[in-house]
């Protein structure tokens, strides 16, 4: 089964196919989208789809996902094709700011205890400067269900300084970093959320596993 999806390549490839099983798949389309119908009542979904060399996922409802984040971190374009980049563990977008995870690593802290860097992109969208470690962000981690201390690291082996305390201006973004004590090597839960004491902001969550 030759098709691509995307546009009128697609539409024709589709109405020219030909079952040569009567149980073979093939993609159908209504005005909420595409989907795979399995051929014998049912269709795919919550899952990837493999066809011509790309991979699609269909979601819930089965129709195929478009521009997004599938649930299992994956990015898909706009013609549903997955996009060979994993998305970051969270993404946590505000109208004054924005924090990304980029990346985490285990290092001793100054009372020589494995402890959690956490590094991520905080970017400003403020008009004045503002300060990381000010911001009304929120970064908590737990182990097993107990939240995990911040702790101080020496920054001697970092390649440029990350600061929770350096301002950043305006339309810039400055990666840095927090530090928390391990408990010990199982999985991290990473909560991020912006502060506030009703708690009606949304929360990202992300799991860090410590063994890879």
């Amino acid at each position: 089964m030759k098709k691509c999806i995307s546009g009128i390549a697609l539409a024709i490839a589709l109405s020219q196919f030909v079952s040569i099983s009567s149980y073979a798949t093939v993609w159908k389309q209504d005005a909420k989208g595409w989907w795979v119908d399995n051929g014998d009542g049912t269709y795919k979904k919550n899952e990837w789809y493999k066809d011509n060399g790309k991979d699609y996922y269909l979601g819930a409802d089965g129709y195929m996902l478009t521009n997004t984040t599938t649930p299992d971190g994956y990015k898909v374009g706009a013609d549903g094709a997955w996009i060979n980049e994993k998305a970051p563990l969270f993404d946590y977008q505000m109208d004054e700011y924005t924090v990304k995870y980029v990346d985490h690593w285990i290092q001793e802290n100054f009372s020589d205890e494995e402890s959690l860097v956490l590094l991520y992109e905080f970017s400003n969208k403020e008009q004045k400067p503002v300060t990381p470690g000010w911001s009304s962000i929120e970064i908590e981690a737990y182990q097993n269900g107990v939240q995990l201390e911040t702790t101080g690291i020496s920054s001697s082996e970092i390649s440029y300084p990350w600061d929770l305390s350096a301002k950043v201006q305006n339309g810039y973004s400055a990666k840095v970093y927090r530090a928390f004590k391990l408990k010990d090597r199982s999985p991290v839960s990473l909560y991020v959320r912006k502060h506030s004491w009703n708690d009606k902001f949304p929360t990202q969550t992300a799991t860090l596993d410590l063994q890879k």
